[in-house]
């Protein structure tokens, strides 16, 4: 059930945002968008974004998709509804009458319903995706994903490495594959068996698959894995991340990853990123010694 409390705003009223109080729809309509660190998305008539900061429109699309080929019936408004979270408020506002004859014209606003309660604000959180407990940040696997990793890993050992509460391997589990979720600090609370360890110096199984679920972009540990995975033996590395992250996090190895378009694999329009690693192997074989870290800058 939707957990989003619907607050409806009368026509012609300026809509601001009940946090903050930002302008967000004034006299001269929808304001630059966000207007305040607390809209996730501005929608209009159930077909347009105007503003989609979480990825929405993408999964959208592919309900639809999936509901045409299934011949099914698919309203976007629940579907929206469904992926909102406990406190978050939805303004809704609705104009009756148009310039252009009696036509209804609705908008609905998504309004965070814990952001306030942090001092960092939305610059933080986007810089540190580990920013407290929401759990919007982290990667919340599509069963697309699943079916992919099957097909193309399914008879490797997984690492989840930053597994966190355990969601992804969680899931991958179920599907049937045999993982690993690791973890500095394992939580109590976590969904599956999360061991506690350093991924940049664990001894990682020859031949094994090691993937990056939105990992926290605050220090080099990622850089540092992926050298750790590499001499080690691994077969792949998969990073999964949003596209303004993914060179941060990647640093000199950007160049090493292709990225894999495999449609909707999770809740914020993530995408797939896959290192080339015989390349990598055969350069080491001809330098007859361990693969060097590659430096965390790049240039394009």
């Amino acid at each position: 059930m939707p957990t989003a409390n619907i607050v409806e705003i009368e026509e012609d009223k300026d809509v601001v945002c009940p946090i903050c109080k930002a302008l967000i729809i004034g006299e001269e309509g929808l304001t630059e968008q966000p207007s305040c660190a607390h809209v996730r998305f501005v929608y209009a008539n159930a077909e347009a974004f105007e503003y989609d900061a979480e990825g929405f429109e993408g999964r959208l699309d592919a309900e639809q998709e999936k509901a045409d080929e299934d011949g099914l019936y698919f309203d976007p408004w629940d579907s929206l509804l469904s992926y909102c979270h406990k406190g978050d408020v939805i303004l809704e506002q609705n104009s009756e009458g148009m310039a252009c004859g009696p036509i209804c014209f609705k908008v609905w606003i998504g309004i965070r319903g814990d952001a306030g309660e942090s001092k960092s604000g939305r610059k933080d959180a986007e810089e540190n995706e580990c920013w407290g407990e929401d759990r919007r940040i982290f990667f919340h696997p599509t069963v697309q994903f699943v079916r992919w990793i099957k097909a193309h890993h399914g008879n490797k050992h997984i690492y989840d490495i930053g597994a966190g509460l355990g969601q992804v391997s969680n899931v991958l589990a179920k599907a049937g594959l045999h993982v690993t979720a690791i973890d500095l600090e394992p939580r109590t609370e976590s969904e599956f068996d999360v061991i506690k360890a350093d991924s940049t110096t664990h001894p990682f199984e020859r031949d094994s698959v090691v993937i990056f679920c939105r990992p926290c972009h605050n220090d080099s540990f990622v850089r540092n894995t992926i050298l750790r995975a590499l001499n080690s033996g691994v077969r792949d590395i998969i990073y999964i991340g949003l596209d303004r992250n993914v060179r941060h996090d990647l640093g000199g190895y950007y160049r090493e990853f292709t990225k894999r378009r495999i449609g909707v694999i999770g809740h914020a329009d993530e995408r797939i990123w896959e290192m080339k690693i015989d390349r990598l192997r055969a350069d080491a074989y001809l330098r007859r010694g361990a693969i060097p870290p590659l430096t965390p800058s790049f240039s394009q």
